[in-house]
């Protein structure tokens, strides 16, 4: 039964600046960030900077050991995460499309091709030509997950290996793997559930609209509409549990707990919903508009919006608990990613007219440096108090 909810309807303000800066990724990586007693992750602050070869093309990501950056000018570099010191660089590899990174390889779509790149010095470890994917790529658990005009592909990472192919309807979202599943949004409306082994089908869904990023968790999949409904299924069958209209357009992907899922919507407001029967359980209006989906870190809920902070939020009762400073030039805010195995860091690309680019790492107040500062290769920016 679908609950009716009042729309609102929200008006963007187009912004310029003399200084031209990008945030585009809160990363995670290993010995950073770990709730306290109570489950907070906050406070963060800066802890070095340096200099980077230009804008960048695609959000960074990390390993425990490294972050690497896809650059406009076609270059795809390595750098520390103890102090941003460059390890390696890759010339001539651009991509306009987003990093995959799985174990020792980094994955970048360059020129119709996959690079599978070795972490450990950049080298290319196996191509495969004529492949453009239509959707971020899917990296995980050893498995390379390329949605094209043609289909969906899966590769083995380790060697390119082709596993199978399926044909598809259009692809725009990039698929999730949960256990031996793989769950795609298709734009016609449709969820699918594949068998990972061997994409044969498990389960189709028909939705009111399409369906955007895909959340799976407690044997159930959760994910807005283009129709401003969000959705949730039953992750073994596809029958339709619940549904919530929210009446405004979802940002990003949802992310949950034990208890809720969380989302963002764009009239500026994050809602909690009861993970289980779709009860609304909070709301809290932003006081921008949110630039991607929430995450979750121990019990606090973060939500990058279009500010110089990323919110930060009770995840039990929506109380406003702060929020993560960013750089005075930054005019655009991170996409949040969290991963369970390791701690959370937060990197900043910031430039401006004068193409001078900058990384910076942000990172919990609490914690000891990475290394002592007297090591660090860039700038160091020292804790606030």
């Amino acid at each position: 039964m679908r609950s009716a909810q009042t729309t609102i309807s929200c008006r963007f303000i187009a912004r310029t600046a003399a200084a031209i800066a990008l945030l585009i990724a809160l990363a995670v990586a290993a010995h950073a960030l770990e709730p306290n007693a109570d489950g907070h992750v906050l406070p963060m602050a800066p802890r070095w900077s340096v200099d980077v070869a230009g804008a960048p093309a695609a959000e960074p990501v990390s390993d425990a050991r490294q972050v690497y950056l896809a650059l406009k000018a076609g270059q795809v570099v390595a750098r520390a995460l103890s102090d941003g010191a460059e390890k390696w660089r890759r010339d001539n590899l651009a991509t306009a499309q987003p990093l995959g990174l799985d174990g020792s390889h980094l994955f970048v779509v360059a020129g119709a091709a996959i690079h599978a790149l070795r972490t450990a010095d950049g080298r290319d470890d196996w191509i495969k030509p004529d492949l453009m994917p239509t959707a971020p790529l899917l990296a995980e658990g050893g498995w390379v997950i390329a949605a094209t005009a043609s289909g969906l592909v899966a590769l083995r990472g380790s060697d390119g290996a082709i596993v199978w192919q399926r044909k598809a309807g259009t692809i725009r979202e990039r698929p999730t793997i949960d256990g031996d599943r793989l769950y795609c949004s298709l734009e016609d409306g449709r969820m699918t559930a594949l068998q990972l082994e061997s994409g044969e089908p498990i389960w189709e869904q028909q939705l009111g609209g399409a369906p955007g990023a895909v959340y799976v968790s407690h044997g159930r999949v959760y994910a807005g509409g283009s129709d401003k409904y969000f959705y949730c299924l039953r992750a073994d069958t596809g029958e339709l549990l619940w549904e919530w209209r929210v009446g405004a357009t979802f940002q990003g992907r949802p992310s949950g707990d034990e208890d809720h899922v969380y989302v963002a919507a764009l009239d500026n407001i994050v809602r909690a919903f009861d993970r289980a029967n779709g009860a609304l359980r909070w709301k809290v209006a932003l006081p921008e508009r949110p630039a991607s989906g929430p995450i979750v870190a121990g019990t606090t809920v973060f939500v990058p919006a279009v500010a110089a902070e990323v919110w930060a939020f009770n995840a039990r009762t929506g109380a406003r608990q702060g929020g993560v400073p960013v750089p005075e030039r930054l005019a655009v805010p991170p996409e949040l990613v969290e991963r369970a195995d390791v701690g959370l860091f937060a990197f900043a690309i910031t430039g401006g007219l004068t193409n001078e680019w900058k990384l910076t790492l942000l990172a919990t107040t609490g914690d000891p440096p990475v290394v002592p500062l007297s090591t660090l290769p860039g700038t160091v920016l020292p804790p606030e108090r």
